[in-house]
């Protein structure tokens, strides 16, 4: 039985192979879009006139109101939040820490020196139980730094810190810390 389905399939495997190719023929082909293509009649010039005198005779386009107007209400939001912010008298900014101790004469005469020496402008402040002297209001940590070099050489124990500091203009663009006694200008 297995020996029959052997010969069938290859007998029809031979006779398969033995078909005719057949041979392909040259057609020009041709696909004509011409009836589903849009056709488009420009328009006559009396025709155009015509549309023009009628788009004139009609009014002036009027922008609609809008429903759903809150202008007033943005308005009065902004108007607040500009009280708030006139409110507000310090903003988040860095000092120079010179000292900080139970000390009282200590911390004048530092701030008589750093008055004397540098020319700058020292904040001295008492939280129970330590005197602290400060120097600067300065925006960035940057500005801070910067008078921070200045200063450790004649105060090796300054330290930059994040205070509250005024926000007066004149104040918030402090010059950096110079040792003459002057700001130097950059």
């Amino acid at each position: 039985m297995k020996n029959n389905c052997l010969y069938i399939s290859l007998l029809l495997g031979f006779l398969m192979a033995c078909k005719s190719q057949q041979v392909p023929t040259a057609t020009n082909f041709r696909d004509d879009l011409s009836p589903y293509q849009v056709k488009f009649d420009p328009p006559k010039e009396a025709e155009l006139e015509n549309e023009l005198e009628e788009l004139s005779s009609e009014q002036a386009w009027v922008e609609p109101k809008p429903e759903m107007d809150i202008t007033q209400e943005v308005d009065h939001k902004i108007e607040q939040m500009a009280i708030r912010n006139g409110e507000i008298t310090r903003l988040p900014g860095y000092r120079v820490l010179i000292y900080s101790g139970r000390n009282r004469e200590r911390a004048r005469a530092l701030e008589d020196e750093l008055l004397r020496s540098f020319a700058v402008r020292v904040k001295t402040e008492y939280e129970q139980p330590n005197y602290k002297v400060k120097v600067g209001n300065y925006l960035t940590k940057i500005q801070a730094h910067s008078a921070y070099i200045r200063l450790r050489e004649a105060f090796p124990l300054a330290t930059v810190i994040q205070d509250y500091i005024k926000m007066e203009s004149e104040q918030l663009v402090e010059e950096p810390v110079s040792s003459q006694g002057e700001n130097e200008d950059y």
